[in-house]
């Protein structure tokens, strides 16, 4: 429940910015150089979506480049083309304003200009387009028709490859790595951790931002010693955003934000909202277990679902009921 709303809150500050300097209600204090906000409890912000897409790509009729599977991320051009990472093939697509295809690059390999696991995509300056893997430790660069420049690698940062999260002021980008939580060989929940480090793109040293607690989720350790990791319902978990060249880290324990120097690594904002913690009850529980009911995929062949129950790992069930 509160995950919810403290998600509200950082997009609300990425789509707003923080200036609250003439709402008499809130309270800034300066201490060391960080600006604290107190923010009185107030209903979480809401968008409605537009029900019409402006645009719409991808078709199930099997058209050339319509044939999307897994996009992993997209940006719009400044002359209103669209460049779409597309994880099932390992391309970056272009299309055109009105949706309509126009090329792909890449494609499955380790070649220059190829992806293990095409990722997340961002635009420097003359619609260059920045595409990272999932997989290998370096970025690929493609001009703004789509077409391979060069490679970027990139350093081992702890021993572990870093994945880019943002690219800030063209030139700065924050990666991060996942430490992952271990449950010592027995089935219990455990938790991840996120070590964000932002560096100069293609060049420099890392520098540290900050060790956060990450998502919450329950290990599962089979009789062969095999460990499955499922989500928690309610579970713990990260959110980021960022405005300009502030980080801003929010953990669900607590209704607060913290903004951070990307150049610098420092701590420059914290925004703190007076409201108290929600616990979990029965409502809450009864009413996830009848969501993940009703959008459980049925195994194939078996008129069984699969259904993550807490604190359980896992139950199957038939019809709405346990299987027997």
């Amino acid at each position: 429940m509160k995950s919810r709303h403290l998600l509200c809150l950082v997009v609300l500050i990425a789509a707003c910015g923080v200036d609250v300097s003439e709402d008499p209600t809130v309270q800034v204090h300066d201490s060391s150089g960080v600006r604290i906000v107190f923010m009185p409890d107030a209903a979480p912000g809401s968008w409605q979506v537009d029900s019409v897409p402006f645009v719409d790509i991808g078709t199930l009729d099997g058209e050339d480049g319509q044939d999307l599977g897994l996009p992993w991320a997209s940006r719009r051009l400044s002359d209103g083309r669209i460049a779409i990472s597309n994880a099932s093939t390992n391309e970056l697509r272009l299309y055109r304003a009105d949706g309509s295809f126009i090329k792909a690059s890449g494609g499955r390999g380790e070649g220059p200009g190829e992806f293990a696991l095409i990722a997340t995509l961002h635009l420097l300056p003359g619609d260059t387009i920045l595409v990272a893997d999932a997989q290998l430790p370096r970025l690929s660069l493609f001009d703004r028709d789509g077409d391979f420049v060069r490679t970027i690698r990139l350093e081992p940062l702890e021993n572990r490859l870093p994945r880019l999260r943002v690219l800030l002021q063209d030139s700065l980008a924050v990666y991060r790595v996942v430490f992952y939580g271990r449950g010592g060989g027995v089935s219990r929940a455990v938790r991840d951790t996120f070590l964000l480090a932002s560096r100069v793109l293609g060049n420099g040293r890392y520098l540290p931002i900050g060790r956060f607690p990450a998502a919450e989720k329950f290990n599962q350790v089979t009789p062969s010693g095999a460990v499955a990791a499922w989500n928690l319902p309610f579970g713990r978990g990260l959110f980021t955003a960022f405005v300009e060249d502030l980080i801003w880290v929010a953990v669900s324990d607590t209704y607060e934000l913290r903004g951070y120097d990307a150049a610098m690594g420092s701590l420059r904002r914290i925004l703190r909202l007076d409201r108290p913690l929600t616990s979990v009850d029965g409502t809450h529980k009864e009413r996830m277990f009848e969501y993940q009911l009703a959008s459980a995929i049925p195994i194939v062949s078996f008129p069984v679902c699969i259904v993550l129950e807490f604190p359980v790992a896992i139950a199957f069930y038939r019809c709405g009921r346990p299987v027997e």
